[in-house]
Parts: C-alpha cells; structure tokens; sequence
C-alpha cells in the first residue's frame, strides 16, 4: 500500500526532568489503525523518534484527525507523549511502499496493537463514545506531564463519569425487562406482607400491597443509583474491579471540590490522582475492549535528568 501522509514526533514538547522511552526495539515497525509507525531510540543521547505513515483518501485536514486519533490511542497503550499540536502532518513528494506490518516487533506486542486496533475499527455504536473518551485521556496524561494535577483529575474523572453513566444505561436496557422487574417487585411484595404480618400484626389488602411495593421499589431504584458515586460503584461490580470504596468516595469528593473552585490539600490531590488515573484506564480498558488494562499496556520507562 502507497503511505502519501508522514508524521514525526521526537517527543520533546514536555518539561525537564522528563524523558520517556517506549518500551519497544529500536527499528521497530509496526502497523496499527491503517497507519504504519517506525520507531527509534539513540541510547547516548535518551532520544527517539517516532514516524508515522498514513495513507488516506481524505484531504490533508482528514489525515491530521486520523493520524491523531490513532496517536491517541497509542499514548492510552503506552501511557507516553506521543501527540504534539505544533507538529504538522506533511504531504510526501512520492508515496512510501510499505508491505511488512511488523518488524523488530514482539509477538505479546504485536498481538496487543493487533487486537486493539481491530476492536476499534470495527466499532460503530460506541466509535463516537470511544474517540471522546480517548480525546479526553489525551488532555489528562497532558496535563498530568506538565505537573497540572489538579486538571489531570478533573479529565480523568469525565472519563470515568461519562463510562459509569453509560454502562448504567447500558445495563438497565439490556437487563431490565418486564419480567425481571416484575419479579423483583414480588420480592419486595413477599418481604413487605410477612413483616407487616410477623412484626407488626396488620394485614395487608392487595391494593395496599400493590401500592407500597411500587412505591418502595422505585425509591430503592433511586437511591441506588441517584450519585454518580453508586454509578461508579455499579460500573466497578460489573467489570469485576476492585477497589477501595473508600477511596472512590474521596475521589468524588474531591473533583467536587475542584469543580467549585474550592482549594484542596496537595497530598488529597496526589491520592485522588491516583485513583482516577487506575480507574480511568481500567474504565476504557474493560468498557471497550474487555481485557485489564495490564492485559493491554505497553510499558514506558521515565527518565528523570
């Protein structure tokens, strides 16, 4: 295939002390999302640069968003810099043949790019969802290397509200059909005569009966589910995550706090940070591709100078 777009990235738009080396071989060549990346680090120097060909149908404005999005979803496998605005996407003079996907490349990392990218471009429902999310995951690790912590919590907690919340509709309209509310109503009906009738010596009509199983079936819907704290408790329960309750709670706590404006002590901050940045990649990781984030990530060492 003719590559007619180049990107290169030399991952030197962030502070000092950082430095970052993607855990992949130098020379390595890979395909992901219809582009095709080449890969090199110079040890003497903790240098690299990353090319990225792409071949598009689209106008030049096209590819720049298509080799974005893919960059994108690069830094959220190698949790590393590799999106830069100031870098222009260039028009090749003559087209780069390329017909080999993998080069110097491991098998676990091929299968990894391999599997990711496949998901993605078969997406059609949740490709709108998944582009916003990885956008705003992008702006979180952004603000998260320039030392903006407090941001770096506020975009990583979109991620994770904006995916509790689906998931919980998702759910419910999956899940909850007639028949299943209805035999949850029966047993609330079933719990409310015998106490009613054991514990309090009065019994029910059926109406009266009817009545308080509807109305106590809809706050107990309620107040499961009216906080994005239960959202996000519900989310982790259906993904199977553990994680410390307590800490989620502080996590809301203190995106609320910043939300308003309101100062927050630096170690909350650090801890909350913490705990969004597991939650937000664990959050993506399982919503959309159904695997552990550590099931996914390509590892990247940081240098500090």
């Amino acid at each position: 295939m003719l590559y007619n777009y180049f990107y290169k990235y030399d991952f030197d738009n962030f502070e000092e002390p950082y430095r970052f080396k993607i855990n992949i071989k130098n020379g390595s060549k890979f395909k992901f999302l219809n582009n095709y990346y080449e890969y090199y680090f110079y040890p003497r120097e903790k240098e690299q640069l990353l090319c990225c060909y792409s071949f598009s149908e689209m106008d030049k404005e096209g590819a720049e968003r298509q080799i974005q999005f893919s960059n994108n979803v690069l830094q959220f496998i190698f949790i590393a810099p590799i999106c830069d605005k100031n870098v222009y996407i260039q028009e090749l003079d003559k087209n780069k043949d390329i017909t080999v996907d993998y080069v110097n490349i491991s098998t676990k990392k091929i299968d990894i790019l391999r599997y990711i990218s496949d998901k993605i471009l078969k997406f059609k429902v949740e490709r709108e969802l998944f582009e916003e999310v990885i956008g705003l995951h992008g702006v979180a690790l952004s603000c998260l290397i320039n030392n903006n912590y407090e941001d770096s919590v506020l975009y990583h907690f979109k991620i994770i509200e904006k995916l509790s919340k689906k998931n919980y509709i998702k759910f419910h309209e999956k899940n909850y059909t007639k028949k299943v509310k209805q035999t949850n109503k029966n047993k609330i009906r079933s719990f409310i005569e015998e106490y009613f009738t054991k514990n309090l010596k009065v019994r029910m009509t059926e109406n009266m009966l009817s009545t308080a199983t509807d109305e106590i079936y809809k706050k107990l819907r309620k107040e499961a589910y009216s906080s994005i704290f239960l959202k996000i408790s519900f989310l982790c329960n259906c993904k199977n995550l553990l994680i410390d309750s307590d800490k989620v709670n502080e996590l809301v706590k203190t995106r609320n706090k910043l939300a308003h404006g309101d100062s927050v002590e630096e170690y909350v901050v650090h801890n909350s940070l913490r705990t969004a940045i597991l939650l937000s990649q664990e959050s993506i990781s399982l919503y959309f591709f159904h695997k552990k984030y550590k099931d996914i990530h390509i590892s990247t060492d940081i240098f500090y100078d």
